[in-house]
């Protein structure tokens, strides 16, 4: 895991998580239709800065698995380089974004899947020097 990097953990992970025996459809980078819209103004005041819409009405998931064309359960992976995507937008520098964090948050909310894998791998950080802000068990 030193060298996640080097291997592509992430795509391997997400394989298996497509690879699961189950009795429905997995789905990799599926992009899911919101039945509430993240309003981007709530979640970070910098946005009004920038311009841009302030609704978002679809994410995009590593693995959505379905039946019947319904979203029973969503898989994501997370990986020492995506480390910034569990932080709140407020923490971050650089200006304003929606994390993973927001948007599974928001899809247990108010799509409210069956069930929801997160594999976590998140045991190092990343040679970024601003990412070592939170400690690796927030």
């Amino acid at each position: 895991m030193r060298k996640y990097f080097d291997y592509n953990v992430h795509s391997i992970l997400q394989y298996c998580l497509i690879r699961v025996d189950v009795d429905l459809y997995p789905i990799p980078e599926y992009k899911v239709k919101l039945k509430v819209p993240i309003d981007r103004f709530k979640i970070d005041e910098r946005f009004k800065q920038k311009k841009k819409k302030r609704y978002q009405k679809f994410i995009k998931v590593d693995v959505a698995y379905l039946k019947n064309s319904d979203i029973l359960g969503v898989g994501e992976v997370f990986t020492p380089d995506e480390i910034h995507g569990v932080l709140k937008s407020e923490g971050l520098p650089g200006g304003p974004w929606i994390t993973p964090r927001h948007k599974i948050e928001h899809l247990i909310t108010h799509n409210k899947p069956r069930f929801l894998i997160v594999v976590n791998v998140i045991s190092t950080y990343p040679p970024w020097r601003d990412v070592k802000q939170q400690p690796l068990d927030e």
